[in-house]
C-alpha cells in the first residue's frame, strides 16, 4: 500500500483538506439550484493500481439555454504545487496576496488526461 496523499482542494468557496489512500478515496459533491435552473458538480479524488493521485469531476447543470454536462480526469505529477491564500472570505489563488490573508496553503496542478462534454440544446440544433 502506498503512502497517504494529504492536500487541500477548493471546495464550496474555501479550501478543505483531503486524505486519499489506494483504499480510501474521497468524494465531494456541491451545487444546487440557480435562478436558472441547477448546476451540481461531483469531484472523486483516487489513487489508481499504479499508485497515481487521480481526480475525477463530472459537472451537469441546467439554465435557460438548456443541459449542459462536462466529465474530465486529470492526474497529479507527485511535485507540481502552487500558492494560494486562505481569509475570512472566499479564497483567492496567485501570488500578492500573502499580506492580507491568515494562512497560505498548496494546491497540486493537475495534468489533464481526458475530457468531454454535451450540450444537449446544441445536439438538438444540430451543431
Amino acid at each position: 500500500m502506498s503512502k497517504p496523499f494529504r492536500f487541500w482542494v477548493p471546495h464550496r468557496e474555501s479550501y478543505v483538506k483531503i486524505v486519499v489512500t489506494e483504499d480510501r478515496p474521497v468524494e465531494l459533491t456541491e451545487g444546487g439550484e440557480t435562478d436558472e435552473g441547477y448546476s451540481r458538480r461531483w469531484d472523486r479524488y483516487f489513487v489508481n493500481d499504479h499508485g497515481v493521485l487521480l481526480c475525477e469531476t463530472h459537472i451537469a447543470s441546467r439554465d435557460c439555454d438548456g443541459r449542459y454536462e462536462s466529465s474530465s480526469l486529470a492526474a497529479w505529477d507527485g511535485q507540481t504545487t502552487h500558492p494560494a491564500f486562505i481569509a475570512q472570505g472566499p479564497w483567492v489563488e496567485g501570488e500578492g496576496f500573502s499580506d492580507i490573508f491568515d494562512q497560505s496553503i498548496q494546491l497540486l496542478d493537475w495534468d489533464n488526461v481526458s475530457n468531454s462534454q454535451r450540450d444537449h440544446s446544441a445536439e438538438a440544433m444540430g451543431y
